[in-house]
């Protein structure tokens, strides 16, 4: 973590109390190009290489908690590129079933979700992903 990041308990005061019954997985697919134009491909469930400039959609799948609930995300860059421009994210936001983002620069990402329900954190999926160099 790196400084003024925050959990999801500390960020919104949600307690985690996460059971084997509720769960979920995250499902993450690249752009074949960089214009984003074309059927968008399967990653990897862990370090899937992606090049610079790919769109990149991160879904929930698989989900066994029962609705309503809410999805909170968070998208994390932790390269030395990211340090060198101090572009290092790590907010966490209520962003629903699906997020789009872009392969702006090299390094390691993780993008993790959590499902919170009545204001207790109940499941949680992570996804690692290496943006490639050029």
């Amino acid at each position: 973590m790196v400084p003024g990041e925050l959990t999801i308990t500390e960020q919104f005061g949600y307690p985690e109390r996460r059971t084997a019954a509720d769960t979920f997985r995250i499902v993450a697919r690249m752009s074949p190009t960089k214009k984003g134009r074309g059927r968008y491909r399967p990653l990897s469930a862990n370090d899937s290489p992606v090049p610079i400039g790919r769109d990149l959609r991160f879904e929930i799948d698989a989900c066994t908690v029962q609705e309503p609930y809410d999805v909170y995300w968070k998208v994390r860059n932790a390269g030395s590129e990211a340090a060198r421009r101090k572009a290092f994210r790590g907010e966490i936001l209520n962003r629903g079933h699906r997020i789009q983002e872009t392969s702006d620069f090299p390094g390691p990402y993780w993008v993790q979700a959590w499902i919170a329900k009545d204001g207790i954190t109940i499941a949680t999926a992570a996804q690692d992903v290496i943006i490639m160099s050029r």
